[in-house]
């Protein structure tokens, strides 16, 4: 195996740990009635980015090459860092904003680590180019885009309660 494929396989278990675990803190945090700061959510915003980024790098196929070719990737990745740092703002006065962002970053990340490519020989691959299996691979796909689909929805969702929280501001 290349040397270079599997320092980045390491780098990308290293990444995925530590984003998990910091989502994992961040639940806990919430359940024992703590609010989440503002960095938290950035810090795994940003990493959940760089995972996305090696994931599309090591899974490289034909579909990822039309996308990057529309720049859905780049607008995708802005469009996330840009809502997150904004509905991070409001993360430290609703448990409830916080778990919708937190289900806002892991739809992100599924819908991009599980999403299949293929190239011009042999079948489908996902999850870093590591799973070669037609069968899983179309699961994933599913997966992917049930992810992509609860992304919007939790979009949406915060939004909704920004306006709430907004709404309530101007009551009191």
């Amino acid at each position: 195996m290349d040397p270079t494929f599997v320092l980045l396989i390491i780098v990308a278990t290293v990444l995925l740990s530590a984003t998990v675990g910091l989502m994992i803190s961040m639940i806990l945090k919430v359940k024992k009635g703590v609010l989440c700061s503002r960095i938290w959510i950035c810090l795994t915003t940003v990493l959940s980015m760089l995972l996305v980024a090696l994931s599309w790098v090591l899974n490289f196929g034909w579909i990822r090459f039309f996308l990057t070719l529309l720049l859905f990737p780049l607008i995708h990745g802005i469009a996330f860092l840009v809502s997150n740092i904004v509905f991070s703002k409001y993360a430290n006065r609703s448990h409830k904003m916080v778990k919708l962002n937190l289900l806002y970053i892991a739809s992100y990340l599924i819908s991009y680590i599980f999403m299949p490519d293929g190239g011009d020989i042999g079948g489908l691959y996902f999850f870093f180019g590591l799973i070669h299996n037609d069968v899983l691979s179309y699961i994933a796909a599913f997966i992917s885009y049930l992810a992509f689909i609860g992304q919007i929805l939790f979009f949406v969702l915060q939004i909704d309660k920004i306006r709430m929280i907004k709404k309530n501001d101007l009551r009191n």
